[in-house]
């Protein structure tokens, strides 16, 4: 079956596997896809089913030879020698999925490393990371072509630990990096020699991700690193993701030398609220990010106008809005316009934009009002999304406050700001979170 619109891919089902003319088959597709390129297997052989392995060992070398994008997935330890023929050198794109041990990918990967434009790798739980850039002489692997490389890593896999690494680079073009779950190295190979192409970055923060973020070049030389959007996201629970002693100032800092690095910045944090706004404090370099995404997290009024402050490019925002038992009322808030506009206006000439919600604690007439107080302060704030089912009613706060004490003092000011907002749908593009021009994994494959 062929996939896409072009009709240049092939997903065939594991039940291909029990005919018995397997070259007859795959001659036969040959001729309903003559043109394909990217063909989707499904491998279901145990590696003790010899027989069973042999048919997908002709079956690929008759199919597989001369496409450049190979999807292989198993649920089972398949019998590597007996799977991937030789002849395939000159695949592009690799995806593998499932319990696939060491042995079956290493060395079809290692093969066609010198053409490898994007790798997508889910690991098993007795996988090592070192055999990736170095082959059995010890070697460097150096994937000079590789743009994309997607990992996803349990919390038990093993990682290159003890492996002399130094010096390394075997990465230098990479411009796309997505790891989930588990960061599995335990230096920072990812990151070497790749400054000037690395663009978007995931990473999971754990115990390694947090050693290699401290020592990287890629992070404290800010002026050589502009990352189009990283996103730190929280590892998987385990007991190697413990912060082992590390406080959170520690933590905090890390998280100012990324945002020092990127203009987007998705941080998706397990620590307190307080420490969102002090990993931004006292750190240089900031001027560069203009969108942040704290979608995870609800903040309090205070911490968005502290931020908006702090991050003087910052063009988005995106993070919920939350009240504590410290936090005055959005009535005491109210009172303080004239004051707090005295005080800090202009907050920041170039915020435009923010993604909000309401956290449970939050009425609508809150959302509204803080909302209006960030218009206040920002001559150039035009646009607010709100939470489909909070919409209507904080409209109609908006529209009820404008014209009233104390806000009334800005009413030519707010009425343009909700103008902007009866157009918001208009300008969707321009309010999300912008990622660039991030490549698409499906679309490559």
């Amino acid at each position: 079956m062929a996939r896409g619109s072009t009709g240049s891919g092939l997903s065939i089902d594991r039940t291909v596997w029990r005919l018995e003319n397997v070259l007859a088959f795959a001659h036969l597709v040959k001729i309903l896809a003559p043109s394909a390129n990217s063909v989707t297997l499904d491998l279901g052989a145990n590696a003790a089913d010899t027989h069973l392995a042999q048919l997908q060992h002709v079956f690929m070398t008759e199919l597989l030879v001369g496409v450049q994008s190979a999807v292989l997935t198993t649920t089972y330890q398949v019998a590597p020698s007996l799977i991937f023929p030789s002849e395939l050198t000159n695949l592009a794109h690799i995806a593998f999925f499932g319990l696939i041990q060491n042995s079956v990918h290493d060395e079809l990967i290692r093969r066609n490393a010198l053409v490898l434009n994007s790798l997508l790798l889910s690991m098993s739980i007795y996988y090592t990371t070192f055999w990736m850039y170095t082959n059995i002489a010890n070697s460097l692997i150096v994937y000079h072509r590789l743009k994309s490389l997607h990992l996803l890593a349990p919390p038990i896999v093993m990682t290159d630990a003890g492996a002399n690494t130094f010096g390394m680079a075997p990465f230098p073009n990479l411009v796309t990096l997505s790891i989930f779950g588990h960061y599995p190295f335990s230096d920072d190979v990812l990151f070497r020699g790749n400054a000037a192409s690395l663009r978007f970055v995931t990473i999971p923060y754990d115990v390694l991700a947090q050693n290699i973020i401290g020592h990287s070049d890629v992070f404290t030389n800010v002026r050589q690193t502009r990352f189009r959007r990283f996103t730190v996201c929280e590892a998987t629970k385990d007991e190697s993701n413990k912060e082992e002693g590390r406080g959170i100032d520690a933590i905090n800092t890390q998280i100012g030398l990324i945002a020092a690095s990127t203009s987007c910045l998705v941080y998706r944090p397990s620590h307190t609220r307080n420490g969102i706004v002090r990993s931004f404090l006292n750190q240089p370099g900031l001027d560069g990010l203009q969108q942040l995404e704290l979608s995870w997290k609800a903040l309090i009024l205070e911490d968005v106008i502290d931020l908006v402050r702090v991050l003087p490019g910052l063009l988005h925002l995106n993070c919920k809005l939350t009240k504590t038992s410290t936090s005055r009322n959005s009535t005491a808030i109210a009172n303080e316009v004239d004051q707090i506009h005295a005080r800090h206006y202009p907050l920041n000439i170039h915020f435009r934009n923010w993604t909000t919600g309401r956290g449970a604690d939050v009425s609508a007439r809150h959302l509204a009002r803080s909302v209006m107080l960030i218009a206040v302060l920002c001559p150039n704030f035009s646009m607010v999304r709100v939470d489909q089912d909070t919409r209507v009613a904080f409209g109609r706060e908006v529209a009820w406050a404008a014209l009233r004490t104390p806000f009334d003092n800005y009413a030519t000011r707010l009425l343009r700001f909700m103008s902007n907002m009866d157009n918001e749908d208009g300008e969707a593009s321009d309010a999300g979170m912008d990622s660039g021009s991030e490549p698409d994994w499906d679309r490559a494959i």
